[in-house]
């Protein structure tokens, strides 16, 4: 095995700065092992917390009761994923490709050398594509075999440019979806272009999006007439897709800047609100014992809210947990989901919440009036009557 040898310098002291953040500590633990080259025996001998924690990295939705065999294969299909892979690396600073190239020219490389080098490499660790080990009074980092092939690959076929272009419309897409449900494609574009230096176009946004994500069974969203939908309305009847659609399209849309509106990638991002956070709290205080529960049905709520779906949904996912209320408890319950709906980012609402959508019709009407045919005063471009009048 070929190891670059470097002069003792403590990793520990590094570690310890960073063990108040239990997350982080769990994903830089080294394994106690020679080094692994599988990428799938790598994954086996990761405890099932720090599967989750990467899986929550990948936007790879996570349930409690999720067995590990399951977090390995989605796991295992997304860090080798070419796409993936590519946005990932296109990402990477200047010092941290050549840290990462770095350890992927060798077996395994001390760990000091990239610590004391590089100290955001650790986002390449938690993101699964570096693993630490330690061995021999020594902590080393390394990559798996599938990890090196990948980017072998990705160099010598030049599709590293094409791929990282596809990945980067894709999140504006996936954005997009999980912010509006539905878009036009031309005002997908418009933010894009809107946000970015290299602006793109119909031909080449339909082109590599077809080419890479249309046929996919993950991917969060399809391609329907002149609209991305999301995935979750994909049962829905195509009249009430084209409805809902012709009904966002009159409505003022929320656009926040580029780096807010990205976080809406991840399919559970949601924004934290004080109603929100009572929520979690009464629903900690009723299951004290099951706080992944609790973060699932959390996440299980907010999507509910977000896509506007009937209250049977929230009941059913109390039922799957065998989860039982008194009344008086389920009218508290039913008042803090209240709360958080109103201050919830919904598709009804273009991105909005409707207390947003309140405050400004509060506004518009104690400012001068406004004719229902003139422009509308939000900035939209549409009518008045069309736009917030409606």
């Amino acid at each position: 095995m070929r190891t670059l040898k470097l002069q003792d310098k403590s990793f520990c002291e590094l570690v310890d700065q960073l063990k108040k953040n239990t997350e982080f500590s769990i994903l830089i633990k080294p394994i106690e092992s020679k080094p692994i080259s599988s990428l799938r025996q790598i994954l086996r001998k990761l405890p099932v917390a720090a599967l989750k924690l990467l899986a929550r990295s990948h936007n790879i939705p996570v349930t409690a009761k999720v067995k590990k065999d399951e977090l390995i294969l989605e796991l295992y299909a997304k860090l080798t994923s070419d796409i993936h892979f590519a946005e990932i690396f296109f990402n990477l600073s200047v010092p941290q490709r050549q840290a990462f190239e770095k350890i992927m020219s060798v077996d395994c490389l001390p760990l000091e050398v990239c610590i004391s080098q590089h100290l955001d490499l650790l986002d390449l660790r938690k993101l699964g594509y570096i693993q630490y080990y330690n061995f021999d009074d020594g902590n080393y980092a390394c990559v798996s075999d599938e990890i090196k092939n990948s980017h072998r690959y990705l160099c010598q076929s030049g599709k590293l440019g094409e791929l990282t272009r596809a990945s980067h419309l894709y999140n504006y897409t996936a954005a997009a979806v999980n912010l509006y449900g539905i878009l036009r494609i031309s005002d997908l574009i418009g933010i894009f272009n809107g946000n970015e230096y290299r602006i793109t176009n119909s031909s080449e946004y339909l082109y590599l999006i077809q080419k890479y994500f249309s046929n996919s069974e993950k991917s969060n969203f399809f391609v329907f007439e002149d609209c991305v939908v999301s995935a979750s309305l994909r049962g829905k009847d195509l009249s009430e897709i084209k409805k809902m659609a012709a009904e966002n399209e009159n409505k003022p849309r929320f656009s926040p800047v580029k780096q807010v509106f990205l976080k809406y990638t991840d399919p559970l991002y949601f924004d934290t609100t004080p109603e929100l956070s009572a929520l979690e709290w009464f629903l900690v205080k009723k299951f004290p014992e099951n706080p992944a529960v609790v973060d699932e049905i959390i996440e299980r709520i907010s999507l509910h809210v977000r896509e506007g779906n009937p209250f049977e949904e929230y009941v059913k996912i109390f039922k799957d947990w065998e989860l039982e209320f008194d009344q008086d408890n389920m009218a508290k319950l039913l008042d803090y989901i209240s709360r958080f709906s109103y201050t919830a980012r919904t598709w009804k609402n273009n991105g909005f919440t409707q207390a947003e959508i309140d405050l400004f019709r509060k506004n518009t009407r104690i400012s001068a009036k406004v004719g229902r045919n003139d422009l509308c005063v939000c900035g939209s471009g549409r009518k008045y009557k069309k736009c917030c009048g409606r």
